[in-house]
């Protein structure tokens, strides 16, 4: 109770023991009522003495008499009060300058460019990821592509997984869209299923172009290249380009499969994959920018292109293109 003032234990234990003993109380009579070391005792009637609080009996040598507790507490009380008041002044200071920088930092990176875009590096990316978790009132809609989440250094999603039922913990919506090819991989799939069995409701898509964060209808953070982790991100919370970034999650939502249901549809259509390595090549796309977008790797393309061309009986991409488009497969 007297740890405030500056005794321990045993001090305020020797201080009271002296206390009640009006004609007197010396070392050895204390330590045997206290049960402790005569050796504590004198230090404790040491430091007791230093502070005031008691007074050796000169005409009983070795005894000690306490100083009356109103007289002898009253110093150390007021010291006490004064550190106080101090320690009080000094954080509600520190306050004020930290709620001044803040003012002037922003609360986030990516909140510093107000509606304007903003391009945040390797280390500032990481952060802004971390941030949603936090930022999120409502839903947080996520694109996990291909590759470590933006501004982390290894292909490792654990990271990410934690930050999304970070977000369920706190009363969001997490809607996260996955590849297809997450299913062939028992690491990350495992994580996924972790992450729903937590309250993150997932789908899966054959092909997304990059990572994606869309937080409410407040803010979003988009990998600036899908090749490369390391480049940042851009986060933006204009109008115009967050209308356009909704009504694509909206479509690859939509077009989605649950993890509990089979990819591919029927056998007379080409597989969910199938369908977009003939979409990604129509448009153009190489081997291996399809591969990255799909997240698999580009001799799963070329045996997909070579499954296709089977199906439809044609020798070259061209002919591909041709009875895939005769089919319906491609409009």
């Amino acid at each position: 109770m007297l740890s405030g003032l500056g005794l321990d234990e045993t001090c305020g234990a020797v201080y009271q023991a002296v206390l009640f003993s009006p004609g007197g109380a010396t070392p050895d009579g204390i330590a045997a009522d206290l049960r402790v070391p005569v050796a504590e005792v004198r230090d404790g009637l040491a430091r007791l003495r230093e502070l005031g609080l008691v007074r050796p009996i000169f005409e009983a040598a070795g005894a000690f008499r306490a100083v009356s507790p109103a007289v002898g507490f009253a110093p150390l009380i007021a010291r006490a009060e004064a550190e106080a008041s101090a320690r009080s002044r000094a954080v509600a200071a520190a306050r004020a300058h930290v709620e001044e920088m803040a003012s002037r930092f922003g609360t986030a990176p990516h909140d510093r460019g107000g509606d304007s875009a903003v391009l945040l590096g390797e280390a500032e990316a990481w952060e802004a990821v971390q941030q949603v978790a936090e930022d999120v009132k409502t839903c947080v809609r996520v694109f996990a592509a291909a590759g470590p989440a933006p501004g982390l250094s290894a292909e490792n999603y654990d990271p990410a997984h934690r930050l999304a039922v970070r977000a369920v913990e706190r009363g969001a919506e997490v809607r996260l869209i996955v590849l297809d090819s997450v299913r062939s991989a028992p690491d990350v799939l495992e994580g996924v299923r972790w992450m729903s069995s937590k309250g993150v409701t997932v789908r899966s898509v054959p092909a997304l172009p990059a990572w994606m964060f869309l937080v409410d209808d407040s803010y979003t953070l988009m990998a600036l290249d899908p090749a490369g982790y390391r480049a940042g991100v851009i986060a933006f919370r204009a109008p115009g380009p967050m209308a356009a970034a909704r009504d694509l999650f909206d479509r690859r939502w939509a077009a989605g499969c649950c993890l509990g249901e089979d990819p591919e549809p029927a056998e007379e259509r080409p597989t969910a994959q199938q369908n977009e390595v003939l979409r990604l090549l129509a448009e153009g796309a190489k081997d291996e920018a399809v591969a990255r977008c799909m997240g698999v790797s580009t001799r799963t393309v070329r045996r997909l292109i070579a499954d296709i061309g089977e199906r439809l009986g044609a020798e070259s991409r061209f002919q591909i293109a041709v009875r895939a488009t005769e089919r319906g497969w491609l409009r």
